[in-house]
């Protein structure tokens, strides 16, 4: 295999791992600290996970099996809450949270 397939085939592989760790960051995140872009944007992702399933990778199909396995209850955005300015209205403190959005778009910032 070609050093440059390989390499193609890691970035896939953390890709992949990065859409699961983001994924579960956000659905343990309280409401009210995460916006309704980054659902949008994780969401978005779904289907290019799909493309990837062809694969004969084994490595990439494990990994590509973890991000999709935690779609499986996000499959859209919690849609009791009504959102102003790209976040949940009230929040306990009344300020706006954007740690957890920081953290992600640390993370993933390929998204």
């Amino acid at each position: 295999m070609s050093s440059s397939k390989v390499q193609t085939l890691r970035d896939i592989i953390c890709a992949e791992s990065c859409c699961h760790s983001c994924n579960i960051s956000l659905k343990k995140a309280p409401p009210e600290k995460v916006d309704k872009s980054s659902w949008e944007q994780l969401i978005g992702l779904y289907p290019y996970l799909v493309d990837c399933t062809t694969t004969a990778s084994t490595q990439v199909s494990h990994s590509l099996r973890e991000a999709l396995l935690q779609y499986s209850d996000l499959l859209q955005p919690p849609a009791s809450h009504s959102y102003q300015n790209g976040f949940i209205k009230s929040t306990p403190d009344g300020s706006s949270h954007n740690d957890v959005n920081d953290e992600i778009s640390t993370t993933c910032n390929f998204v």
